[in-house]
């Protein structure tokens, strides 16, 4: 009666969707440019902030629904950022082909460090996560994972073939004790599944 509707899923329940389900708002450029070129590569949420990174720079969308754009290629170079992650002091983790950056928007300074995998292009950052600790975990496509400290420094490489199954890893979370899991292809070679990080090392999680 009210306008909402009720979905009967065929194996996950019910699903329910509001009336006021067009809460949406749509842009589609930014400063009179066109942003059907900005490809979307990466989005990661501060607050009531969310960056958008994409081939060209960096955007912000602030709660009041202003878009703009806070890293461009004349501050961060050319080469697309793959993935951004927001740290508390207001800076930018960026995730890129063969090198971590981190960028404060408010200076323009820009800050970076050489993954270490060699000259291969297709080494590109597509997940950077902050654990509890503050650490951070790089997912690395071609190469594996790597864990930095909270200034970038690099603590230990763990390489795909010595310790990572030869896959991407698709997504990675942190438990209530800190502890990292990660989840990737299930198919019948070479699969990852989920695994987690414990004493050192990735273990295959039972069942």
């Amino acid at each position: 009666h009210e306008g909402g509707l009720w979905i009967a899923m065929l194996t996950q329940g019910l699903a329910y969707l509001p009336p006021d389900w067009k809460r949406f708002s749509t842009w589609y450029q930014l400063d009179g440019k066109p942003l059907d070129s900005v490809y979307l590569l990466s989005v990661a949420a501060a607050g009531d902030d969310y960056y958008i990174a994409g081939a060209h720079g960096v955007y912000q969308l602030d709660a009041a629904g202003h878009l703009r754009q806070i890293a461009a290629e004349a501050q961060i170079g050319v080469g697309a950022v793959r993935a951004v992650l927001p740290r508390a002091d207001g800076m930018l983790w960026l995730g890129r082909a063969g090198r971590l950056g981190l960028f404060d928007p408010r200076s323009g300074r820009l800050r970076e460090w050489k993954i270490g995998g060699g000259s291969d292009v297709l080494q590109r950052i597509e997940l950077i996560r902050q654990a509890p600790n503050g650490e951070l975990w790089l997912s690395i496509t071609s190469y594996g994972l790597q864990r930095r400290d909270a200034q970038g420094n690099l603590l230990e490489s763990i390489r795909i073939g010595d310790g990572l199954p030869d896959v991407p890893v698709e997504q990675m979370v942190f438990d209530p004790h800190g502890q990292l899991w990660i989840m990737g292809d299930m198919g019948d070679l070479g699969d990852m599944g989920l695994l987690r990080w414990h004493n050192g090392s990735f273990q295959r999680v039972p069942g």
